[in-house]
C-alpha cells in the first residue's frame, strides 16, 4: 500500500499535525471576530434563548430576500480557504457529516438553535421515481439557497394527531437567493432533481420539549415510523432495547414502570419492551392503560389488547392478574 510522504511524516511525528490544526483553529478565531459573523453569533444566542427571529436583525437578514446569507458564507470561504491551502491536511474545526451525497457543516449552535451549511450533490430523477415517505421533525426552519438549483416538493399535513395524516403536496423550483421558511411540525420538503450542486444555509430551532418525529407514507398518510424528539428519551429507548435483547428478566418491572409515566412515545416503547420481555406483566399493564379513558394511550392500548387476545387467546388469563400489579 502506498502511503503519501506527507502522511508518513505525520505518522512519525505528531507535532506537524498539531501545528496544522492550530493554524486552522486560528482561522476560525479570525472568522469569529469578523463584524458580520460576531453579530450573527450574538443574535443566534438570543434566538436560541427564545427570541423571535424578527428581533434578531443580523440573523434574520441572512434569510431575507437580497439578504446577507451569501456574504456570510463567502466570509467562511475567505478565512478558511487560505488556511487549508497552506495546511491541506488540517481538519475543519466544525462538526461535520457526509452520507449519501449530503454534506453538513455545523457552523454554530446556541441552546436549541443551530446554524449549518448543507451541500447536496447532483442527482437526476428517474422516470416514475417518487420518494414513498415523508418525515415531519418539528421545530422552526429557515433556509437560503447559496448556490445551485433543484426541484422541491413541499408536503404539508393539517394536524399532528390526525391519523391517517391528511397530506397535500406542491412542487416548485428553487435557485440561488430563494428563501424557505417552514414549520417543521406541519411542513416538510423533499428535494428532487438537483442541477449540479445545491448549497443551503440553514437555521433551525427545536422546541425545548420536542415532540416525536413522525414518518408517513405519502400515498396513504399511514404512520410508519416514530422517533423520540428528546435525546434523553432516545437514550432510554436504546437502553430498553438493549436490555430486552439481552433478555434481562430483572428489567421487566422497570420497563413496566416506564410504561406508566412519562411521554406517550416513551411509555409506548416501554410497554412494547415489557410485553416482549415479561408478557404477563406487560399485558397486565396494557390492560390497566386501556381501562383509563383519560390516558392518551388508552385507545391504542385497547386496540393492541384486542388484537393480542384475538391472536393469543391464552392471554385472557393475564387479565385476571391486572389488579395484582401496582398502578
Amino acid at each position: 500500500m502506498r502511503i503519501d510522504p506527507a502522511l508518513r511524516a505525520l505518522r512519525s511525528d505528531p507535532t506537524p499535525q498539531r501545528i496544522a490544526q492550530q493554524r486552522v483553529q486560528s482561522a476560525k478565531q479570525d472568522w469569529r471576530t469578523d463584524p458580520l459573523v460576531a453579530s450573527v453569533a450574538d443574535d443566534l444566542a438570543k434566538f436560541g434563548g427564545g427570541a423571535d427571529l424578527g428581533d434578531c436583525l443580523e440573523l434574520a437578514a441572512l434569510f431575507s430576500d437580497d439578504g446577507t446569507g451569501a456574504d456570510y458564507v463567502s466570509l467562511l470561504i475567505d478565512y478558511f480557504l487560505p488556511a487549508l491551502a497552506n495546511e491541506p491536511l488540517g481538519q475543519m474545526p466544525f462538526r461535520h457529516d457526509y452520507r449519501d451525497g449530503q454534506s453538513t457543516l455545523i457552523l454554530a449552535k446556541e441552546g436549541v438553535a443551530m446554524l449549518s451549511l448543507h451541500l447536496s450533490t447532483e442527482q437526476k430523477a428517474k422516470v416514475g421515481e417518487r420518494t414513498g415517505s415523508v418525515r415531519f421533525s418539528g421545530g422552526e426552519r429557515h433556509e437560503v439557497i447559496i448556490a445551485g438549483s433543484a426541484k422541491v416538493c413541499l408536503v404539508e399535513r393539517k394536524a399532528r394527531d390526525l391519523t391517517p395524516a391528511s397530506l397535500t403536496e406542491r412542487e416548485f423550483h428553487i435557485g440561488t437567493g430563494d428563501v424557505l421558511s417552514l414549520d417543521g411540525d406541519l411542513q416538510a420538503t423533499i428535494v428532487g432533481e438537483i442541477d449540479g450542486r445545491l448549497m443551503r444555509l440553514r437555521l433551525t430551532r427545536t422546541s425545548t420539549d420536542p415532540a416525536p418525529s413522525q414518518q408517513y407514507l405519502r400515498n396513504s398518510g399511514e404512520l410508519i415510523h416514530q422517533a423520540a424528539g428528546k435525546q434523553s428519551e432516545s437514550r432510554q429507548e436504546l437502553m430498553m432495547a438493549l436490555l430486552g435483547r439481552m433478555k434481562r428478566a430483572d428489567a421487566g418491572p422497570v420497563m413496566a414502570d416506564m410504561a406508566r409515566e412519562g411521554s406517550a412515545h416513551l411509555r409506548w416503547q416501554g410497554l412494547r419492551e415489557s410485553l416482549a420481555l415479561d408478557t404477563a406483566r406487560g399485558f397486565s399493564v396494557l390492560c390497566q392503560i386501556a381501562a383509563k379513558p383519560g390516558d392518551p394511550l388508552a385507545g391504542p392500548a385497547e386496540a393492541l389488547r384486542t388484537k393480542l387476545l384475538d391472536t393469543y387467546p391464552a392471554l385472557a388469563l393475564a387479565n385476571r392478574e391486572a389488579e395484582s400489579w401496582p398502578v
